[in-house]
């Protein structure tokens, strides 16, 4: 920045920064002089920081006006503009099918049941008068012509219609299991501690996490938020205090730099972890969260993070775990993907401990907070 750019190009900003200094670029960018693009997943970041957002989808860019908000609008009432479009085309073709075949039936009906004028039944009405068909009026033959006019009408609109019904992407259907854990409280952390040559990381941590919250963890870079969850995980050894867990508890860990995933496995083998009876489960998960079909068996040394972050999640989606220590989960993912785990872990039952950055997820998914400050008091 320094550098004072004509143009500023951004990619993903975000990812690794904390709140403070997220904030800080926020009401950069806001009174910059020079245009800026960037690349960015943070909702909360998109919303304070574009007004305009260009949308690239296989291949082609759409333009939008505004912010997120705006253009999550403008998504929906394109979407119900194009549905009711659609309906009123499938309703004009179900209107000339339901015409074309009454009439259809009709002129076969007086060809079945003509009869001549000189054969008259009781009453002496005609039989071809029976069927509603007064001698001044149409007969089978202007009847089956107008039927055959109909199809014709039918099969051009069928031809020339060109409003497609709008789909909306079904396959984020990321669900975690149900949980009944009968705890009043899941987590008991009492006087942890934590130092790394002799500088003091964490100290006298106390906090509990009752059965079916969902806390966050905040703090600054630096403030001993990753090494905390892996000491409650038990990745990392305190050096005093205590943590108790009731003992039916099973711990679904996602580690923000990901390192805990075995790099040589592909990435089916890695989230069915030798239980091949869950392969369907995990072909399931990878597809929700949308990494493609012909990642599913490579080496997960050779994915991006944001491929190798799915291949994590999956994991603990069919890991069945009843609480969940994520560490920064949506760094490296797209915003359906974001919004797919986000939905999952608003509706998972169990108990939830985050450590996150992205305030719009936050917002969505969190019942409380704990801040960390300076060598760890929480409060």
């Amino acid at each position: 920045m320094l550098e004072e750019p004509d143009l500023l190009l951004l990619d993903e900003p975000t990812n690794h920064l904390d709140l403070e200094t997220i904030l800080w670029l926020e009401d950069f960018l806001k009174n910059l002089d020079i245009p800026y693009i960037f690349v960015g997943h943070d909702r909360a970041f998109i919303n304070n920081c574009a007004n305009t957002i260009f949308e690239l989808s296989s291949g082609v860019i759409n333009r939008f006006s505004g912010n997120y908000d705006d253009y999550l609008n403008e998504l929906k009432v394109a979407y119900e503009s194009q549905m009711m479009k659609y309906l009123r085309q499938q309703k004009k073709i179900k209107q000339l099918e339901n015409v074309f075949r009454q009439r259809h039936a009709m002129a076969m009906k007086m060809e079945n049941f003509k009869a001549p004028r000189s054969v008259k039944n009781n009453g002496g009405i005609c039989k071809r008068d029976m069927f509603g068909v007064s001698r001044g009026g149409k007969n089978e033959q202007s009847m089956m012509k107008s039927a055959m006019a109909t199809k014709t009408r039918l099969e051009r609109l069928k031809t020339k219609s060109n409003i497609k019904k709008p789909i909306l992407d079904k396959r984020h259907l990321v669900m975690f299991s149900k949980q009944e854990l009968k705890n009043r409280f899941v987590l008991k952390v009492e006087n942890l501690s934590k130092s790394f040559s002799n500088k003091s990381i964490l100290k006298n941590i106390h906090f509990s996490l009752a059965r079916g919250k969902k806390m966050a963890i905040c703090g600054p870079n630096g403030s001993g938020k990753s090494t905390l969850l892996k000491i409650i995980t038990g990745n990392m050894a305190m050096d005093q205090g205590h943590i108790f867990f009731p003992p039916q508890v099973s711990i679904g860990y996602y580690c923000q730099e990901l390192e805990n995933l075995h790099l040589a496995n592909t990435a089916i083998e890695e989230v069915i972890d030798g239980k091949y009876r869950q392969r369907e489960s995990a072909y399931r998960a990878l597809a929700n969260l949308k990494l493609n079909m012909e990642l599913l068996h490579k080496q997960i040394g050779s994915l991006s993070f944001g491929e190798k972050a799915k291949v994590a999640l999956a994991k603990i989606l069919i890991a069945n775990p009843n609480i969940l220590v994520l560490d920064e989960p949506t760094n490296h993912l797209e915003i359906k993907s974001k919004e797919a785990l986000q939905k999952a872990l608003v509706e998972f039952t169990g108990a939830i401990i985050i450590v996150s950055h992205d305030r719009y997820f936050q917002s969505k998914v969190v019942d409380y907070k704990y801040e960390m400050e300076g060598i760890m008091q929480i409060r």
